[in-house]
């Protein structure tokens, strides 16, 4: 019998194997656990069905099969790459930004011949985003630093600047550049988003993604950029911990200039728990409640409490730089 309700949906999708929720055997499988000894998926999974709920399915529904090409068990990657790539375009911001999760997962356990795998078919077909989140993931890092993978990384790192700036991907570790470690290569990209920044000037995800490059490269126009994001979006809570983080780079010394960026940072950090506190009990002025999707979701359950549990004691680090006493909540 069912025990979450993941796997209602869970079952119908595998024809041999057994269910990640509940361990219960799908199918010829008693006894088979979801991955083998060497992490290969022993599940046989219906991709039709699969494909139908992501399309077709409510957003839990959708979201559950999500995780199920993510996590133990789930597809290889060269099954779970056209069904990931389906959620990329879906309407839900929150589903979208869990597909690009689940795609970049896949890259750090890919092998070397899935990831030439993946080139070829990008050589044919360029325009697959999906593919590229996978890529990046594969080639970041020090692991992999040799000419051929750096030229590798740079390249769809400038493709996804150029051609999907409003993504998640954009604006992660994996597509930034140091200027002080790659100089032709951060001058090209900096290029790139300049242009999508007057292209798109009242795209906030496209002036946060900015930011996020420029975040350890240029501090002023980081914090110029994420201050046109958060006049756009003043209710989403994303830029004030942007903010709250730049400043929070800026504020490791012992002089006084160190100690208020730690109080600036302190101010965002208090108004970013405010401002999400306001979006999740549906205040009439949160964001959501207007009517308008936040171009960064807000995450829920597990994460959400976990996440809430780390700003929290980001925060009272903070208030321990800033020099504020304990009681102080401005």
């Amino acid at each position: 019998m069912a025990e979450h309700p993941a796997c209602e949906i869970t079952h119908r999708q595998i024809r041999v194997g057994t269910c990640s929720w509940c361990q219960t055997a799908i199918g010829d499988s008693a006894g088979m656990g979801p991955i083998g000894d060497e992490g290969v998926s022993l599940t046989e999974w219906d991709l039709d069905a699969m494909r139908q709920t992501l399309r077709e399915g409510d957003c839990d529904a959708r979201s559950y099969t999500l995780n199920n090409l993510e996590f133990d068990g789930a597809p290889a990657i060269g099954e779970s790459l056209p069904l990931l790539a389906l959620v990329l375009d879906d309407p839900d911001s929150q589903l979208r930004l869990m597909a690009e999760f689940a795609l970049s997962h896949h890259g750090r356990s890919v092998t070397s011949d899935e990831a030439e795998a993946l080139e070829r078919r990008l050589a044919e077909r360029p325009d697959q985003l999906a593919a590229r989140i996978v890529l990046l993931s594969y080639y970041f890092g020090g692991r992999r630093l040799s000419p051929g993978f750096k030229r590798a990384r740079q390249e769809h790192q400038l493709w996804v600047i150029e051609n999907a700036p409003d993504s998640h991907t954009a604006g992660a570790p994996e597509a930034r550049v140091m200027a002080r470690d790659e100089p032709a290569e951060y001058a090209l990209a900096k290029q790139l988003w300049l242009q999508q920044v007057e292209r798109r000037p009242g795209e906030a995800a496209v002036l946060g993604n900015a930011a996020s490059f420029f975040q350890l490269n240029d501090k002023e126009l980081c914090e110029e950029l994420l201050r046109r994001a958060q006049r756009l979006e003043p209710n989403n809570p994303a830029w004030s911990e942007q903010l709250a983080r730049l400043y929070t780079l800026q504020s490791r010394g012992d002089d006084e200039q160190s100690a208020e960026n730690a109080r600036r940072a302190y101010t965002e950090l208090r108004a970013a728990e405010l401002k999400r506190d306001a979006s999740l009990t549906g205040s009439e002025d949160s964001a959501e409640s207007k009517g308008r999707r936040l171009s960064t979701p807000l995450l829920s359950g597990p994460t959400r409490s976990r996440n809430w549990r780390e700003r929290r004691t980001v925060l009272a680090s903070t208030k321990r730089r800033a020099g504020l006493p304990k009681n102080c909540s401005r």
